[in-house]
């Protein structure tokens, strides 16, 4: 038996009393919100003003303590004065916004401090009445009925109908494996809902039917392929809705609609088409809901790991062209539903890396293409002549993937993302092989004691004719050698040359492409003969006999050709000088 904490929405049916004093709440939850945050800015921008002024840190008006308690403790000091009318409204509905704003704050903090992930938090808005109504219960009387299993109880508000019956929570809870924590009241897509959040016991889960592992390419033209080759529809929920949609936006766009320059109030019909509206959005969210949560059960339920990639589905939106489809898939949702599915069914879900190239890579030998135009829908191997759907070779190869190691652990710091794939084959988008190894761990600096791999460390080194001219081969090798292994060459940028080197426009290009080359960005177009490599162990960087120029590098390699003067000229004005 397995402890998880469960959430269950039942929708409300209230009667237009209930509907007043619902919304009273919410209400009351915004205004204490508002009134502390107003209080704690006005505070920190006295404060702010205060050291302009250049009084010292002890004389500085006295800070406020924003945690929920503190903040609850200053209202009910003064919420006879800020809010005579306190008493039509349960305790909790203030308690509700004044922990909200507790956590905005705490967030925004450590967001601030560097101590949050995620994209940079400002300082909390206030809301108004357009924002989301919803205030939380976690005290009093509140929970099941105990009459029927049609009711809820909330705090003042006493017994609301509900549209649906109850009756999965309250067997759990009259079995004695469930226990209400809280319950969220909110007003969403026209209706209220009310939201258990309960800790329930759960029955350990029965072993897959299947079994195995499954990778799950989602998509757009289908809303998934697996790798067994099972295709899923998209049903595209928002697409066959649209000529509705539209039919109903262009009568709300003839109609009187509110008006706040001119105050003008909207009209009834308009009103009517508004509600019309919502509720086919809400017939659209819940159809691609329900379509997704089915689809994730029965993967759930089939499979012991699930293999998904880890879309960037906020810049996938950006395309124009595409950003509906994008969104009617629900990627993000689905991702969601099997994090905690597998969770609660002692299942593996695993998220392939969000650069590894499924799509290009060939599941047959694992050579992947060097370019893949969304409109080729049919995959072809340059290497194998292996040819699939596209979407089946992506699934296929991310059913493959396993996360890779760094110095023999697991990766696990975000700076460690760009990682090169485990599966690694002859043949790459480069023109050479993937390293034997994890390759470069991108987005993290290195020291040149790791990176600059030349036979003097570094050019301040130099001190005789011989010492120069074995800088100058190092160079010519550390280029073959950084195509054959995939290291980084230089732990740094090349400033250490400019003291000695005049830089003309070339060399200026020359330098930003070995700098790009540092940061991980390809560079050369040099083409090393590995076939020939593994022929001839005695010379395995020799380069193909008709890109052979004598000096061991390609002749379309200007930047490495160029760098190697430069080198060889910085060595000749420390001789001089």
């Amino acid at each position: 038996m397995a402890t998880v904490v469960q959430a269950y929405q039942f929708a409300l049916d209230p009667t237009e009393h209930q509907r007043a004093m619902l919304s009273s709440h919410c209400g009351a939850a915004r205004f204490a919100y508002n009134w502390g945050l107003g209080r704690m800015k006005a505070v920190l921008d006295q404060r702010s003003a205060e050291r302009s002024y250049g009084i010292v840190e002890d004389e500085l008006t006295p800070s406020w303590n924003w945690s929920a308690y503190s903040l609850r403790k200053a209202f009910n000091a003064v919420k006879g004065e800020v809010a005579p009318w306190w008493g039509e409204n349960s305790k909790e509905a203030y308690a509700s916004g004044l922990a909200n704003l507790s956590r905005a704050l705490d967030n925004w903090n450590k967001s601030r401090a560097g101590k949050r992930g995620g994209r940079a938090l400002g300082f909390p808005r206030f809301k108004s009445k357009r924002s989301t109504w919803s205030f939380r219960v976690s005290t009093g009387s509140f929970g099941l009925s105990d009459v029927d299993r049609r009711h809820v109880r909330l705090p003042r508000i006493g017994l609301v109908r509900t549209h649906e019956s109850t009756r999965k929570l309250a067997r759990h809870v009259e079995r004695g494996t469930a226990r209400i924590r809280s319950a969220t009241v909110s007003f969403r897509r026209g209706r209220w809902h009310v939201s258990f959040s309960v800790e329930i016991e759960r029955s350990e889960p029965a072993s897959a039917t299947c079994g195995g592992t499954v990778g799950v390419d989602l998509g757009v033209k289908h809303l998934a392929v697996l790798s067994t080759g099972e295709v899923i529809v998209n049903p595209k929920h928002l697409e066959v809705a649209q000529r509705e949609l539209l039919r109903l936006q262009r009568q709300a766009a003839r109609r009187c609609g509110p008006d706040r320059r001119t105050e003008r109030k909207a009209s009834n019909r308009w009103r009517r088409t508004q509600v019309r509206i919502a509720t086919l959005y809400t017939a659209i969210a819940n159809a691609r809901r329900d379509g997704l949560h089915k689809l994730s059960t029965r993967l759930v339920d089939e499979f012991d790991t699930i293999v998904v990639e880890d879309l960037h589905v906020a810049g996938m939106v950006r395309n124009r062209r595409l950003a509906r489809s994008i969104a009617d898939v629900g990627m993000s949702e689905l991702r969601r539903q099997l994090d905690y599915k597998t969770t609660w069914s002692h299942r593996q879900l695993v998220v392939a890396d969000r650069f590894y190239p499924s799509s290009k890579t060939c599941h047959g030998c694992g050579t992947v293409k060097a370019k893949l135009r969304l409109s080729q829908r049919v995959f072809t191997c340059d290497h194998c002549g292996h040819t699939a759907d596209r979407d089946l070779n992506a699934a296929a190869t991310s059913r493959a993937w396993r996360p890779p190691t760094v110095g023999g652990r697991r990766k696990t710091s975000p700076l460690e993302t760009h990682v090169r794939p485990a599966m690694l084959a002859t043949g790459t988008a480069t023109g050479r092989p993937r390293p034997a190894g994890p390759g470069p761990t991108l987005r993290r600096k290195a020291t040149a004691q790791e990176h600059f791999r030349t036979f003097p460390e570094r050019i301040n080194d130099i001190s005789d004719d011989a010492t120069a001219a074995q800088l100058i081969e190092g160079y010519k090798q550390l280029v073959r050698r950084a195509h054959r292994d995939g290291m980084r060459v230089l732990g740094g940028t090349l400033t250490q040359f400019e003291g000695s080197v005049v830089w003309t426009p070339e060399r200026e290009r020359t330098r930003q492409r070995v700098n790009a080359w540092i940061r991980g960005t390809e560079l050369f177009d040099g083409v090393v003969d590995f076939a020939a490599a593994t022929a001839q162990p005695e010379d395995p960087l020799r380069l193909r006999p008709e890109y052979d120029s004598g000096d061991g590098l390609h002749p379309n390699d200007a930047g490495a050709r160029a760098m190697a003067e430069a080198v060889e000229l910085s060595a000749l004005h420390r001789r001089h000088h």
